[in-house]
């Protein structure tokens, strides 16, 4: 699990995390590296290994006590729980899988009137596919994608045509990953 925190109010550092597995077992996973990046957010890295009692479908979740505050599409989200999950389908066509995850971070700052675009990238050889996403949570009725955002469902391109108004918004990108036509898992993302 990779997170970013950033410096912006309610964010949290978190050195370990509580990852629900998905057959009723909850881990204490320890951050195993971190990294400032160049705009000052922390990335911090979170490895665990798992091994399921047999075959079928898992949503593992990691949730927070928040999002952070500040954001201009996202109104109540220092009263809403952060939640990640991804759903693992373990059968015989996931041997060998590596979930997909963004190998750079979306850009954090850019100028209006102009076209922001930045692409995802699969690890591996299987099919991926995109989607822009609503959160989930008692209050992400104040979440709205923002007006003028595309994300291409094949490529992952995502194309944000002259934001009109600076501030922080947050983002939601759900990940599928295909092999052969059949769905492996997919990944929520959440970005800010």
């Amino acid at each position: 699990i990779v997170t970013r925190d950033t410096k912006y109010p309610g964010n949290s550092d978190l050195s370990i995390i509580s990852l629900n597995t998905g057959d009723n077992f909850v881990v204490d996973v320890p951050r195993t590296d971190s990294l400032i990046l160049c705009d000052g957010t922390l990335q911090s890295v979170y490895i665990f290994t798992h091994n399921y009692p047999s075959m079928g479908t898992y949503i593992l979740s990691f949730t927070d006590t928040n999002y952070a505050g500040g954001f201009i599409n996202f109104q109540n989200s220092l009263i809403s729980p952060f939640r990640l999950e991804s759903i693992f389908l373990n059968n015989t066509f996931t041997y060998g899988n590596q979930s997909p995850y963004f190998f750079a971070h979306p850009p954090v700052c850019t100028k209006t009137d102009t076209i922001l675009k930045f692409n995802l990238t699969p690890i591996d050889t299987d099919s991926l596919s995109f989607g822009l996403i609503d959160l989930d949570g008692p209050d992400s009725n104040q979440y709205f994608i923002p007006v003028g955002m595309t994300i291409n469902n094949v490529s992952g391109e995502i194309i944000w045509n002259t934001p009109q108004q600076p501030g922080v918004f947050l983002l939601g990108i759900s990940t599928s990953e295909w092999r052969n036509q059949i769905l492996l898992g997919s990944v929520n993302q959440i970005f800010q």
